[in-house]
């Protein structure tokens, strides 16, 4: 199709060349009527003129107007007669079937100053017709969800490959769930290409996390980072993540949003033996979401109150308790590419995003 069309645009670009140069060289008979005893004689297309009686003219009758524009003539003239005329010219006849022509057919003598103006509308409709080849091209490269993923810059001039990353904002325009492993980016500066590998939905960090295809839905958010993971793979964020910062580290941050222990603790009372102290609870209140205190505890804090902070202040047991709440699942990933180098230029660089079949889904530079 585009192979066509581009047949197709360089004959018009051809043919609009031709129409300038007919229009330049020849140089056209300024249509006249001559009274002759009382008799009118006017060019007619391909006859020789004859008379025509004043009387058998309309009152209202006037010479038809002349254009001075070349592309007014040019739209009005028909291809045969373009080039019958250029045919004339350059035998050196003088004009043919075009000085017999209409009246309205005739141009005028153009300044140089009004070739000019011709000649440089000429090269702007040219410009627009390969600005528009440009752009279906484009439109061919496309993928069918350019417009629903894009890419910011986020830390791409960090100068470390574990601080290095780019982000990918998922449109909420997107209506379905789709699988963007083995989606790449390519810098057109330093002419790296990584591809985004599996990821898995709930990290562990204990034994061996289960990956698969990284799947996201609309209004989800995707940072690329360019270094190794922390935990051995790439991951979805979850309400306990933030449990991992405190022994392991993380660019950017981790967010610190654990559900509150405190909420599952009940005040121990007459009817209910089993609860915990009025001092137990305030201290679990004091310690940070997603924060584990050190032990050991106060004495007076022993017993089932140490028990319950240290069975619940971590990821493994914040997983445990929250993995099936409605909430726990939150709409973003870290994917790690495990590079020990930098793949984006630290100050100029255009990055493009491509699916799976090659074609482009977003481009952004800096």
């Amino acid at each position: 199709f585009m192979d066509d069309l581009k047949k197709v645009s360089l004959i018009f670009l051809g043919l609009i060349a031709l129409w300038v140069i007919i229009a330049l060289v020849r140089k056209p008979p300024t249509p006249t009527i001559t009274f002759n005893q009382g008799a009118v004689t006017a060019p007619v297309r391909g006859t020789t003129p004859e008379p025509v009686l004043l009387d058998d003219l309309p009152e209202d009758y006037a010479p038809p107007k002349q254009s001075s524009s070349l592309f007014g003539n040019f739209f009005s003239m028909s291809l045969g007669d373009a080039l019958s005329s250029f045919t004339s010219q350059s035998n050196g006849s003088g004009p043919t079937s075009i000085s017999s022509a209409d009246p309205e057919l005739y141009t005028e003598q153009l300044s140089e100053e009004e070739i000019k103006q011709e000649l440089a509308r000429a090269q702007e409709l040219a410009e627009e017709i390969e600005q528009r080849i440009k752009e279906l091209e484009e439109e061919q490269l496309r993928s069918p969800y350019f417009g629903l993923i894009s890419i910011a810059r986020g830390g791409a001039t960090a100068s470390h490959p574990q601080s290095e990353h780019v982000t990918l904002n998922v449109s909420k325009n997107l209506d379905e769930r789709i699988s963007v492993t083995d989606w790449s980016l390519y810098s057109e500066i330093t002419g790296a290409r990584v591809t985004l590998p599996e990821a898995t939905n709930l990290p562990v960090t204990t034994g061996t996390s289960i990956r698969g295809n990284l799947f996201v839905s609309g209004g989800e958010r995707i940072f690329v980072v360019t270094g190794i993971s922390p935990l051995g793979s790439s991951f979805r964020i979850n309400s306990c993540i933030g449990y991992l910062s405190q022994t392991l580290s993380f660019t950017p941050r981790l967010p610190n949003s654990c559900p509150d222990p405190v909420l599952n603790m009940e005040l121990k009372t007459v009817s209910n033996p089993n609860g915990f102290t009025r001092e137990c609870i305030d201290f679990v209140d004091r310690i940070g979401r997603c924060q584990t205190p050190e032990l050991p505890l106060p004495l007076s804090l022993r017993g089932s109150c140490e028990e319950y902070i240290v069975d619940t202040t971590n990821y493994t047991s914040c997983v445990d308790d929250h993995r099936n709440d409605d909430d726990f699942y939150k709409n973003e990933w870290r994917i790690y590419l495990g590079r020990g180098e930098e793949v984006w230029d630290n100050r100029d660089d255009l990055i493009v995003l491509y699916d799976s079949n090659g074609l482009v889904v977003d481009t952004i530079s800096y």
